[in-house]
């Protein structure tokens, strides 16, 4: 290790850095080739258990129950225990007194209803 012992500290602190930056790149790498080739052999896998199954499931099955899910069911009005959906609401005044002095807001936000 004849090398090192010329170097200055920050020197030092610097390789040492880049070779931990190096290692953890290097075990990074090899975690996704791992979980690559670990992923391609389930799905041969999976794909060798649908052939073997056939194709007994059928989409249009499950067209005739045509349940509603996410924005159609709020627009065609189904309500859900325990799912609170809101009303339109209109712009109209909040009856409870603003949190900002009226002297203090902004002309944007108006005078309010003592002016």
């Amino acid at each position: 290790m004849g090398f090192w012992v010329d170097w200055e500290l920050w020197e030092k602190m610097c390789f040492v850095l880049g070779c931990l930056i190096v290692i953890v790149v290097a075990y990074g790498l090899g975690v996704q080739i791992y979980n690559s080739r670990r992923i391609k052999r389930m799905a041969a896998t999976e794909r060798e258990v649908k052939s073997q199954q056939g194709a007994t499931f059928v989409l249009d099955d499950l067209k005739n129950d045509d349940i509603p899910f996410g924005s159609r069911a709020i627009e065609s009005g189904i309500e859900v225990e325990g799912i609170w959906i809101s009303s339109h609401n209109s712009p109209r005044r909040s009856p409870l007194q603003a949190g900002t002095p009226q002297e203090t807001r902004p002309p944007s936000l108006g005078q309010g209803e003592n002016a």
